[in-house]
């Protein structure tokens, strides 16, 4: 999902930059940009995500990753992006 792009489904695939050292990146989605709700908040380990269920409809919707490097604490968070929900 990029920044602002409009979307065709409700389950849209994620990818960011992959990072060396990374053991896990954890995702969240909200509807909020200062992220105090989840409607995903999952560790994967590997640079791409894509929800199990459905994203609500027509909704901007933001989102951003945290990288786990194992021994050391995670990462500060990503970026913030936003997207629209067809």
């Amino acid at each position: 999902v990029n920044n602002g792009d409009p979307l065709a489904t409700l389950t849209p695939p994620f990818s960011w930059d992959s990072v060396q050292s990374a053991t896990s990146y954890r995702i969240q989605i909200s509807t909020d940009n200062n992220f105090t709700t989840w409607l995903v908040d999952e560790s994967v380990d590997t640079n791409l995500f894509t929800p199990a269920a459905d994203l609500p409809a027509g909704s901007l919707l933001y989102w951003r990753i945290q990288v786990d490097v194992g021994i050391y604490a995670p990462g500060e968070w990503s970026t913030v992006w936003s997207f629209t929900t067809p």
